[in-house]
This record gives structure tokens, sequence and C-alpha cells, in this order.
């Protein structure tokens, strides 16, 4: 018997069938548009104990946040750290981190109904900028020590990933990932990096990943984990 709803998405160019579980316990069908419902319904019914597992997940180690409103008083991660947002009012727009405290400082002429969306506005802008001096700096480091050299570093905005490498070696991470702990950064770093000597998640990718980084496992399980909270 199944428990929990779901969406079916029919689609023609598909050929075969996946489900996804979101955070927000959202789970879809998509399947080709041939699919009966009957084998659909088959088809649930066999990844039900895995979709049940994903569900428990996401309501008991999954932590429920509320969005931000980018006033004074609330907290953003940098680097692992906590930091609590102070909102300045000055007379140039400026992005910096003091004794705890993530100042951010909003022009004069900025309209009070314009306040909230400036202070994201320079939050995102800072938070890229960071990422990039950050991500580069790191993985020219472990460039060295590993011998594995990309063709380009990238730093973009993913949906449902935290890093690529593309067979013409182009490495890109998330920089989101910037908000997470130091060491969880460099499982990133290196889980790509390793992509260029193996396109692919085989065992062989693994233990070269294992190999650099012994206890990796920790790393990959809190971006599963809390990797979702890295948000602006």
């Amino acid at each position: 018997m199944i428990t929990f709803p779901y969406q079916v998405i029919r689609r023609p160019r598909r050929k075969t069938a996946a489900i996804t579980v979101k955070h927000d316990n959202t789970v879809t069908v998509v399947v080709p548009a041939c699919l009966s419902e009957n084998q659909i319904v088959e088809l649930v019914v066999q990844k039900k104990s895995w979709i049940q597992k994903k569900l428990y997940f996401n309501d008991h180690f999954r932590t429920h946040q509320k969005l931000n409103e980018y006033i004074s008083g609330e907290f953003f991660s940098y680097l692992g750290e906590k930091y609590c947002l102070e909102v300045l009012r000055g007379n140039a727009e400026l992005v910096s981190i003091n004794r705890g405290k993530l100042i951010v400082h909003v022009c004069d002429t900025t309209p009070a109904e314009k306040t909230q969306n400036a202070v994201y506005q320079q939050l995102l802008h800072w938070y890229q900028d960071q990422a990039r001096q950050y991500l580069l700096e790191k993985t020219r480091h472990y460039e060295q020590t590993l011998g594995f050299q990309p063709a380009h570093i990238g730093v973009k905005t993913y949906k449902r990933r935290w890093g690529s490498c593309s067979s013409r070696g182009v490495v890109n991470f998330n920089w989101k990932i910037i908000m997470a702990p130091p060491a969880v950064i460099d499982y990133l770093i290196i889980h790509e990096l390793c992509h260029l000597q193996h396109l692919n998640h085989s065992k062989t990718y693994w233990n070269l990943v294992e190999k650099i980084l012994p206890d990796y496992r920790e790393h990959k399980n809190w971006l599963k984990v809390y990797g979702f909270s890295l948000e602006l």
C-alpha cells in the first residue's frame, strides 16, 4: 500500500523512469509518455522502501529554516561559522566581517522599502566574490599536491549540485559552498579534481578520493544532511 502522495510527469522523449524526493517531501515520478498507469504504480511500489527512507530522513534529520528577511539580528554562515547580520547606513555600499558580525552598509539614498533587497544583493555579490577567491586559491593548492590540473576553474549557481567536471577538464563549483566548513569545501574540491582522472563515480574513483582524503565520507554526509541549509 502506498501511503504518500506523488506527482507523475510524462515526457515523450524520455526513455527511462526516475523518482525524486525533494527536501519538502514532494515525490516526483518522471516517466516516458508510453508508460501505463499500472506500470507507474508498480514502479512506485518497487521503490516504496527507498522513498520512505528519504521521507523519514527529511522529517528527522533535516532542520526547518525560515526565509531570511535581511534585517539586523539574523545569522548567516560563512566558512562554517555563524555571523550576526548588522545593517548600517552610509555613503557607500560595503560588506565586511568584524568581531563576529557580518556588516552590510546600505547607501543613505536607498528607500526604506528597498533596503532588504539592497542588503540581499550586496550579500549575494559578496558571497560570490569570496567564493571565487577562496575556491581558486584552494584548488590551485590541491593542484600542486595532487598533480591534477583543470583546464578552467569557475564558480556558478547550481540548484541541485555542488560542483561539476567536464570531459574537457573544466571544473565548476557552486558558490554557496563558501558557507560550509573549510573541511567540507576541501572535500568538494578533491571530489571534482579526482574526476579529472576518473569521469565517473566508480569504485576506482572513490578509492582515489579516499586515498587523498580518508575521512571523505564524513564530509560527504555533512553535505547530504546540511547542504540544503546553505542559502542566503
